[in-house]
């Protein structure tokens, strides 16, 4: 059995998934922990992080930080939807990036 959606779908090409590439920049994660851990912007997300406090983010969404193997990540949460996790790139990196 197949849905209404599925049959609309079946005759288009499937969506890729986009990949930014950064050419030569080399970053290691005890890189990335060092830079976290000294930016002063981040310094309320590790707060938010040790306090396991969730803030809201948008009309439904909320966000909560977490600590994982020295690295600190947002996770996105919508009611009825799988969360997203991101890592939190500080502004050094940042200005790299973009």
């Amino acid at each position: 059995m197949t849905s209404r959606a599925q049959k609309k779908a079946a005759g288009k090409p499937k969506w890729s998934l986009s990949v930014l590439e950064f050419g030569d920049l080399q970053v290691s994660c005890a890189d990335v922990h060092r830079l976290q851990n000294g930016s002063i912007d981040l310094k309320k997300y590790f707060e938010l992080a040790e306090s396991e406090e969730t803030i809201r983010s948008g009309k439904v969404a909320t966000a909560r930080f977490v600590v994982h193997r020295d690295l600190l990540y947002r996770i996105y949460q919508v009611p009825n939807k799988t969360d997203i996790t991101r890592l939190v790139v500080p502004n050094e990196l940042t200005n790299e990036l973009c």
